[in-house]
C-alpha cells in the first residue's frame, strides 16, 4: 500500500533508483554503482521533502474553523483503508467464479477452512507413555503471576470478548479466582464450552491474487483465558520432557538461524582445511 503523501514525482524517482539497482547488479561496475547511490540519495530527499510539503498541509488544515470536520474525515478513511485488507469483501469459489453477496463470501471462507483444517495427515502410531503415578499436582498463584506477566495487552479478544487487560487490572484477587477456577478444570478434566469455539480472520499474504482464498493465512482467535491455561500446561510440559541438544526451533533460545550459522562456520572451515 503506498504512502499517504505518494504522488506521481515520487514514483518516477523511486522507478529510476530501482532501475540504477537491476543495472548495478547487473554488470558490478563502479560507474553503476556510484549512478545507483546518487539516485538511492535523491530518492530519499525526494520522499522527506513530499512527506514535509504534506504534514505542512495537515498542520494548516487542523489550523482552520473546519479541523473538527476534517480529523473526522481522515479517521474515517483511515479506518476504511485498514479493513480493505482485514475485511474480504469479494472471493473467488472453488471454481474461479467471484462472489460478491456478503452470505456466499461467508460461506466460501466457511468451505474453505473447514476443508483446510480438517485433513487428516499419515501419521506414525505411537508407544503410549507410560501412566503419570499419583494425582497431578495443584496449580499454585505463583505459576499463574509467571504466565500473566507474559500475555501482552493491546491484543484482538476471543469469542469470549474478556482481553488479557481484565485479569491484569483485577491484580491479586483475579489470580486468586483463575487459580480456583484452573484447579476445578484439571480436576474435572472438562473445559468450559465457550473454549470450544473460535473467530478464524482471514490475513491478506500480501502476494498473489487478492481474491484467492488460497492466498490469506487464517489466524485464529480464542479466549485469552484458555491462552494462560495453556501456557501453564505448556511450562510444565517443558520442565518434565527432555530435549535432545541438537533441536533448534520452537525451543527458547535455540533458533534455526543459530543452527544455519554452525553449518555454515562448519562447512567453511572444512573447505579452508581441504585447500591444498
Amino acid at each position: 500500500m503506498a504512502a499517504w503523501f505518494w504522488n506521481e514525482n515520487l514514483q518516477r524517482v523511486v522507478k529510476a533508483k530501482k532501475n540504477a539497482y537491476k543495472v548495478w547488479q547487473d554488470t558490478k561496475s563502479l560507474a553503476a554503482s556510484n549512478d545507483y547511490k546518487s539516485k538511492m540519495k535523491a530518492a530519499k530527499a525526494a520522499v522527506a521533502k513530499a512527506e514535509n510539503a504534506a504534514l505542512d498541509e495537515l498542520y494548516k488544515k487542523l489550523d482552520t474553523s473546519q479541523a473538527e470536520k476534517f480529523v473526522f474525515r481522515l479517521a474515517k478513511a483511515r479506518h476504511k483503508n485498514s479493513l480493505d485488507v482485514t475485511e474480504v469483501r469479494t472471493v473467488k469459489s472453488g471454481n474461479g467464479i467471484v462472489l460478491k453477496d456478503p452470505a456466499e463470501v461467508k460461506e466460501r471462507w466457511k468451505q474453505y477452512f473447514s476443508h483446510l483444517l480438517n485433513q487428516e495427515s499419515p501419521r506414525k502410531e505411537r508407544i503410549s507413555a507410560r501412566p503419570v503415578v499419583g494425582p497431578v499436582q495443584s496449580w499454585s498463584v505463583e505459576e499463574i503471576r509467571k504466565e500473566m506477566k507474559k500475555m501482552k495487552i493491546g491484543k484482538a479478544v476471543g469469542p469470549d470478548g474478556v482481553p488479557v487487560e481484565a485479569w491484569k487490572v483485577l491484580g491479586e484477587s483475579g489470580l486468586l479466582w483463575l487459580t480456583t477456577f484452573f484447579n476445578n478444570i484439571t480436576r474435572s478434566e472438562r473445559i468450559p464450552d465457550a473454549w470450544r469455539d473460535s473467530v478464524v480472520i482471514p490475513v491478506f499474504k500480501r502476494k498473489g491474487d487478492i481474491m484467492d482464498c488460497a492466498n490469506y493465512r487464517g489466524m485464529k482467535l480464542t479466549a485469552y483465558t484458555m491462552k494462560v491455561y495453556e501456557r501453564l500446561l505448556d511450562s510444565r510440559l517443558r520442565d518434565m520432557v527432555e530435549i535432545a541438544a541438537d533441536q533448534f526451533g520452537f525451543t527458547s533460545e535455540r533458533s534455526t538461524i543459530d543452527a544455519i550459522f554452525i553449518a555454515r562456520q562448519v562447512m567453511e572451515k572444512y573447505r579452508e582445511k581441504s585447500k591444498p
